[in-house]
């Protein structure tokens, strides 16, 4: 089952609002949305058993909030300051350093600018 996560800022006049794609500048190195096209929307379907695994969340859920966006980025920075994990991590799911750094700045700036996330399947 495929999986786009998309960073929202806000849900304003009964819709909610995408994170503004310049904020995530740097990023460009992570698999993109099939429906989305720009930098808020991430292929999650590609790092959905890495997150679960390193953090104990699904990228599988309609919305998470900005604390679990924050929990993310945190096990995300963990895991790349550890190198005898990240190196299990790459053995076992193929990412390479730049794309797992890119991965954490873009649940990094998310969590600092207040985003939620959708799941859309």
């Amino acid at each position: 089952m495929g999986l786009d996560t998309i960073a929202y800022k806000e849900y304003s006049n009964g819709e909610h609002i995408e994170a503004d794609s310049a904020w995530f500048e740097g990023t460009e190195e992570l698999s993109r949305g099939i429906l989305g096209s720009d930098l808020s929307w991430i292929r999650g379907k590609v790092y959905s058993h890495l997150i679960e695994q390193i953090s104990g969340i699904s990228l599988y859920q309609e919305s998470i909030s900005n604390d679990g966006v924050n929990k993310i980025a945190t096990a995300l920075r963990e895991l790349n300051a550890d190198p005898i994990r990240y190196r299990d991590i790459v053995f076992t799911y193929n990412h390479n350093k730049r794309e797992l750094k890119a991965l954490e700045k873009w649940f990094t700036i998310a969590a600092e600018r207040g985003c939620y996330l959708h799941g859309w399947w």
